[in-house]
């Protein structure tokens, strides 16, 4: 029960993180990636929803205004639990 508490802090805190603060956090993997396609679009009121693949393992991502083909740095808080993803390679 505990670690799934601290597990949704850690969410919470690294949804509000700019990217220069998410690359130095010791609690996330930083993998980078590419868009290959888009599952959802949240227009103005929400994010949009993503597969992005890394290494040959596709991840369903939330995030906003990305394309097919962008280059993408995804951070997760576990092996499958990506927190955010930002554009480019940081």
């Amino acid at each position: 029960m505990l670690q799934t508490i601290i597990a949704i802090l850690i969410t919470i805190f690294a949804q509000s993180m700019t990217p220069a603060q998410l690359h130095s956090c010791e609690y996330l993997a930083e993998k980078h990636g590419y868009v290959v396609e888009q599952t959802y679009e949240g227009y103005a009121k929400e994010n949009d929803y993503y597969i992005v693949e890394i290494d040959g393992e596709l991840y369903e991502v939330e995030s906003d205004d990305l394309e097919i083909g962008d280059k993408v740095t995804c951070y997760f808080l576990t092996d499958e639990e990506v927190v955010r993803t930002v554009y480019e390679w940081k």
